[in-house]
């Protein structure tokens, strides 16, 4: 089901790959590739894919994570 979801999220949104981690109660319950880390050579993501952010995105994460620690 959430396979489904973020498959056809990376295709709506022409995302090339990510990497996604779920945890429930301190224990990851999915962590998971999705599509390519390089298109050009067809290289697969994997949990271990570490991504570069730029500058400008920084902030995003940030904002990102602040909202996920007040659910926690």
């Amino acid at each position: 089901m959430i396979d489904d979801y973020i498959q056809a999220t990376m295709t709506k949104n022409q995302i090339p790959g990510l990497s996604v981690a779920v945890v429930q109660e301190g224990e990851a319950v999915l962590v998971k590739g999705y599509g390519l880390a390089n298109v050009e050579h067809s290289v697969e993501v994997t949990e271990y894919t570490v991504y570069e952010i730029a500058s400008v995105r920084k902030t995003d994460i940030l904002w990102m994570l602040q909202k996920c620690m007040k659910i926690i």
